[in-house]
């Protein structure tokens, strides 16, 4: 899903929003944070835990339109990372707190998904010769 189809289905607030762009795009997507999002959940680990602090330090920049102690800012994070593992089967299992290994600032609680629905896309690894 694009980020205006993100937009219009989860908060048109953020329509204008550079950051959340920038955060929808190039970490939530990215195909590296997708799978480290699936593997923290299939270890019981909240899936923004994966990448709670690339976000916060986005949002800490000096040009980001972006402030996480807005409940619905985080919130939306929160949906940005449900969109990006509804592809590959995962839904929400249930909410916990971050561990505080993960753990940066605003973020407090997170979910945790399980592989329960179809996928439409793998996570395919493979060793290969070198």
């Amino acid at each position: 899903m694009n980020f205006q189809k993100f937009i219009q289905k989860h908060c048109r607030k953020l329509r204008d929003s550079k950051t959340a762009e920038f955060i929808y795009r190039e970490i939530i997507w990215k195909e590296e944070n997708r799978i480290r999002m699936a593997e923290f959940s299939d270890n019981g680990i909240c899936a923004l835990a994966a990448v709670v602090a690339p976000v916060e330090e986005c949002c800490q920049k000096p040009d980001s339109d972006l402030h996480l102690e807005d409940y619905t800012v985080r919130k939306v994070i929160g949906h940005m990372v449900a969109e990006a593992l509804l592809p590959l089967g995962y839904l929400p299992l249930k909410e916990q707190p971050i561990p505080k290994k993960y753990f940066v600032g605003e973020f407090k609680n997170a979910k945790i998904y399980a592989l329960t629905g179809v996928p439409k896309e793998r996570i395919a690894k493979k060793i290969e010769k070198i």
